[in-house]
């Protein structure tokens, strides 16, 4: 029997295909990740990325981004996810497994007419109801839930990058203005030892100084060590080891314009009701959701289809002792309706609560825009005033230069009067990342990369 049940299905077997992981060529081919890779050029020339330009002299927000979508292990785990997952919507499509079997035998009797038995029979399920389109439309909509916490592992997974790059950019133009600060203040520091010594300064505001700059030393060393981990930090989710990463250089001011950019094209571009659409259509919160509701939607029709019984039919052939018996068997699952009712009621209720957190959700992500629009316009005015500010103190900066040649101030009064004006550089820096950081949120809420389209922002 086995021997014949192999035979009959044979064709279908498919043959077995080792594969090996070895840990050595895995480490190698992490540690060969480069930017001037072969694949990873012809990777860029398909995404329409300017030919003339590979491979590129340093790290920008449109090749980070296109660096990780290339050589990021998570993005690559979440496809294979994926597509393993879409497998399941071809299995609820299969019918119901039919059965086959040879039963032979041989009697001891000397007084029957043949002591040969032999028979045979197959089994076979009818479904009612419609149950197999019914699991098909479940696997469906789980297939399209899939999908979606697979593009929510891509957004994720960029949006981590977009805001390691913001803190990248943002601390390094502070380094750079803690750099200038301590340049300032230690050549005072240096005047006023000078005066100290021969008795026309203060000590006391010599030693308030120091201790003035020793505090500035310590936010820049903080500052910098911070930078050196969040370069590792984004070395990894682009997915090249730090040693290679750091072949280029990242340069903050580029990151920064294009971020500012970014931000405000995108939603200068977008009246509140546009806005208001295209956050409901790209959502991948939202529409996860929705697509969780048709899977309740559709268990909760097949506990409605339970209530009709299947019927599985068992016609079989038997040859013993002489005597051919032929014989049709059926069989079913009996259900009660309270059992029915039972499950059809949870199943009603789920679906319920799947409702309510849409409409929940929709009515916070209206909120969230409404505030988003609010605060762009009170950001906005505040880095017009900023920029306003900072170009006077520009003014006045070289006001105080052109007299200090005009010998009508000395270095002393030139460089405490440079230090008083470098406040308002912190405050257009300030505003600079206060509107980044908005447009930062404003990827939370549309669960969309903007940040994607760097380049086409910048360039328009």
């Amino acid at each position: 029997m086995i021997t014949l049940s192999l035979l009959i299905t044979s064709c279908s077997y498919l043959p077995y295909e080792e594969s090996k992981v070895e840990i050595e060529q895995i480490n190698q081919k992490i540690t060969s990740a480069n930017y001037d890779d072969e694949e990873f050029l012809v990777f860029l020339q398909n995404k329409n990325y300017a030919t003339n330009s590979l491979p590129f002299k340093s790290w920008g927000l449109q090749e980070l981004l296109l660096a990780q979508e290339f050589f990021n292990h998570d993005f690559k785990i979440a496809k294979k996810e994926w597509e393993t997952i879409q497998i399941d919507e071809k299995i609820a499509l299969l019918n119901p497994p039919n059965s086959i079997g040879i039963a032979i035998g041989q009697g001891d009797s000397n007084e029957e007419i043949s002591k040969n038995l032999f028979g045979a029979g197959f089994s076979f399920t009818f479904e009612t109801a419609n149950k197999r389109i019914i699991r098909h439309e479940i696997a469906f909509n789980k297939t399209q839930l899939a999908l979606l916490n697979y593009e929510s592992i891509n957004w994720k997974l960029k949006n981590e990058l977009i805001r390691k790059i913001f803190k990248f950019a943002k601390n390094q133009n502070l380094i750079n203005n803690f750099k200038a600060e301590v340049k300032l203040k230690k050549s005072i520091l240096d005047m006023l030892f000078n005066r100290v010594n021969l008795g026309i300064a203060s000590r006391v505001d010599y030693d308030l100084l120091a201790l003035e700059l020793n505090d500035v030393y310590k936010n820049l060393s903080n500052y910098q060590f911070q930078q050196q981990a969040l370069n590792k930090e984004i070395a990894t989710l682009v997915g090249m080891s730090t040693e290679k990463f750091n072949l280029l250089p990242m340069n903050h001011l580029d990151l920064e314009q294009s971020l500012e950019k970014v931000t405000v094209n995108f939603l200068d571009q977008n009246k509140i009701n546009v806005i208001k659409t295209n956050a409901l259509i790209h959502n991948i919160n939202l529409r996860s959701m929705l697509a969780a509701y048709a899977i309740r939607e559709a268990e909760l029709k097949y506990e409605y289809a339970k209530q009709y019984p299947d019927f599985t039919f068992s016609p079989a052939y038997a040859y013993e002792f002489g005597n051919n018996v032929w014989q049709l068997g059926i069989d079913s699952l009996l259900t009660s309706s309270n059992r029915n009712e039972v499950f059809i009621s949870r199943a009603e209720k789920i679906r319920d609560i799947e409702a309510a957190k849409i409409i929940n959700y929709q009515f916070q992500l209206n909120n969230d825009i409404e505030l988003l629009k609010n605060n762009f316009s009170n950001l906005k005015d505040q880095l017009v005033h900023a920029r306003k500010i900072n170009s006077k103190k520009n003014d006045l900066s070289d006001q105080l230069m052109k007299r200090f040649n005009e010998g009508l101030l000395d270095r002393l009064e030139l460089e405490r009067e440079l230090i008083n004006l470098s406040k308002f550089d912190r405050q257009l820096h300030d505003a600079i990342y206060n509107l980044i950081d908005l447009g930062l949120e404003a990827e939370a809420i549309f669960q969309i990369n903007i940040f994607n389209y760097a380049t086409d922002f910048y360039e328009q």
